[in-house]
């Protein structure tokens, strides 16, 4: 009696199924991964022109070694909510730095305008914010990238702003 019409029956199956549970086990890891890093790369579109340097205020210069930096949020207030601050990125001879600005955090060098302000705030929806920065450093041009409540830093610069001598401002 021959059987090798049964070996090759049972061969075909076990390729299928073999073909099926492989294709089951990388869609359980790569959709996830797909979805996941799809999110994680537009997470910072909808902030792309979300914080903006107010030049309206002329408040956007230097005395010394000291800046003053007026910063703009669009007023979008659901993108507001999901706003954590901004990295503010100064640039000098041959260097930068990045400063956070974020909510009751303290920077060393930096302070609200208002001297009587307790600590950092961030301009939430249509509201503008004025800094006051000295760490001692001449700077000659500045950019804000915007900080999201998950933590992640935007890579995309909101604004970018080239100082110039204050006139007549205090510092």
């Amino acid at each position: 009696m021959k059987k090798r019409g049964l070996s090759t029956i049972v061969a075909t199956v076990l390729i299928i199924m073999i073909t099926v549970v492989s294709a089951a086990v990388i869609a359980t890891f790569v959709v996830p991964f797909v979805r996941d890093g799809l999110q994680k790369s537009t997470e910072c579109v909808d902030y792309d022109s979300y914080f903006m340097f107010d030049e309206s205020l002329r408040y956007n210069c230097y005395a010394g070694t000291g800046y003053n930096i007026s910063v703009r949020a669009a007023n979008l207030q659901s993108a507001s909510e999901k706003v954590k601050g901004f990295n503010l990125v100064l640039y000098a001879e041959g260097y930068s730095i990045a400063v956070p600005v974020l909510a009751g955090e303290p920077v060393n060098a930096m302070r609200m305008f208002d001297i009587t302000a307790p600590a950092l705030a961030v301009p939430r929806a249509g509201e503008t914010r004025t800094y006051y920065y000295d760490d001692g450093a001449v700077y000659t041009s500045g950019e804000l990238y915007p900080i999201l409540a998950s933590g992640k830093v935007c890579k995309q610069r909101n604004d970018r702003i080239a100082f110039v001598r204050c006139s007549g401002r205090r510092s």
